[in-house]
């Protein structure tokens, strides 16, 4: 019969020593471990807090736990730990005790009251690897943004920044390259707004300015880079 010591390695992931584990829960905040490895870490500290849960994982972008307890400081716990692997919260999904359901997009916002369960989605920081990926750059980007920006873009370029719009997430400046997409893409900015803002489209040279670019788990066809673009490669288009 195995002693203890060795069922602590028995696990599906890998990880082979104290140090290992260790690096990896200060390389969180700048590296995304991939869940379906490394969800026994979660996993096991979820148990640990003697609450119910279930974990669905779609693939190494985004998984989605259910916790059945209206505690918010064990949800943040479990951000914590999500955190520690790259992964952070970008919507929760509120079921009541009569069946209705809520999503809002920061925990602050949840009233507890009669709640059964809250499922939370998590999404990577990074596609994969440590701050670079196997993502090509192509020689042009797009990126759309709100009009009244654009006097602001030409001084001093695009920089990461969250406003939060479709989901909570780090900050990023999200772009696509595929020019046939932008109708789509125009069209759910507008119903994320409310229609309240005009936008331009922003064509970025990038041959010679390679970014690193990330899969965005909200739309596979696109990426988001935490690199800063500067003016001289950006130009406004008409469409």
């Amino acid at each position: 019969m195995p002693f203890a010591f060795d069922l602590i390695y028995n696990y599906d992931m890998i990880i082979k020593d104290y140090t290992e584990f260790e690096f990896l829960l200060k390389e969180g905040l700048i590296r995304t471990y991939d869940i379906n490895r490394y969800n026994r870490i979660l996993t096991d500290y979820i148990r640990g807090l003697n609450v119910n849960y279930t974990i669905k994982i779609i693939d190494k972008l985004v998984f989605y736990i259910e916790v059945f307890t209206n505690k918010k400081d064990i949800i943040e716990n479990i951000n914590h730990q999500s955190y520690t692997l790259g992964y952070f919260p970008s919507e929760y999904r509120v079921i009541l005790s009569n069946g209705v359901d809520n999503y809002f997009k920061i925990i602050e916002d949840i009233n507890t009251t009669n709640v059964s369960s809250i499922e939370i989605k998590y999404e990577a920081k990074y596609d994969d690897g440590l701050l670079t990926n196997n993502v090509i750059c192509p020689d042009k980007l797009y990126h759309l943004t709100y009009s009244k920006n654009w006097d602001s873009i030409k001084k001093l370029g695009l920089y990461p920044k969250s406003k939060n719009r479709i989901s909570i997430h780090p900050e990023r400046i999200y772009l696509f390259d595929d020019l046939d997409n932008y109708p789509i893409l125009l069209r759910n900015l507008k119903l994320s707004d409310n229609n309240q803002h005009e936008y331009i489209l922003l064509e970025i040279d990038s041959k010679d300015y390679s970014l690193i670019l990330h899969t965005d788990p909200n739309y596979r066809l696109g990426y988001f880079t935490y690199d800063n673009i500067p003016p001289n490669k950006i130009k406004n288009i008409e469409i």
